[in-house]
């Protein structure tokens, strides 16, 4: 895990719909962009967590559809080289033409070829008594975050999109300190209708 400091910075805008009189409302919008570069609409934050992903690493897919021939995927040399070539077959699928078929095996590839980096947690800026009814007072479970953080040692900017699954609030009379723990947003699970592995609610997760 590595932490990732930034200094504070009271600017800030926001990218959520509220009313402009009346009593307060729910914001229209649930997503959130924490930026580190300070990018108009969105919120600098003050520390970050980041978690390189221990999952499995696939190089390679096969993929076939009921019907169709076998669509082979596999990742660049280069990642082969870096961690082996680890292949996932699955058949019986319900693509209706190959390219789909090889569309999904793409994407299986592309999104499980390296390590993934989760963002695990977030911490604001902190709100102060001037900055009023602040919307990110509204940022709860399920809602969207996407954090734009630049990596250590002058790499570029990575964007993640991730979930809220948890909120902690610091108040004190100075100043208000949101922390967020975060869930990965962006997932794929292939499955196949009545497998008795592969095809069970809430034995893969359907999107």
């Amino acid at each position: 895990m590595c932490s990732v400091a930034r200094a504070e910075c009271s600017t800030r805008t926001t990218s959520s719909t509220i009313c402009a009189s009346g009593p307060r409302a729910r914001r229209r919008t649930t997503a959130f962009t924490f930026d580190d570069a300070g990018a108009g609409g969105t919120y600098l934050f003050r520390n970050l967590d980041v978690l390189v992903g221990g999952e499995t690493v696939w190089t390679m897919a096969q993929f076939q559809r009921q019907g169709g021939d076998e669509q082979t995927v596999r990742a660049a040399a280069s990642l082969v080289t870096a961690y082996g070539l680890r292949g996932l077959r699955r058949t019986g699928l319900l693509n209706d033409t190959d390219a789909a078929t090889a569309d999904l095996a793409a994407a299986w590839v592309g999104a499980h070829q390296k390590p993934s980096v989760h963002v695990s947690q977030i911490t604001t800026q902190p709100l102060r008594p001037g900055d009023g009814d602040d919307p990110l007072f509204d940022l709860s479970i399920m809602d969207l975050a996407t954090v734009k953080y630049t990596t250590p040692g002058g790499g570029s900017q990575q964007t993640y999109e991730g979930v809220v699954i948890g909120v902690t609030w610091n108040i004190t009379p100075d100043a208000a300190v949101g922390t967020f723990r975060l869930a990965k947003g962006d997932d794929l699970a292939a499955f196949i209708l009545n497998s008795a592995l592969y095809g069970v609610l809430d034995t893969n997760r359907l999107n």
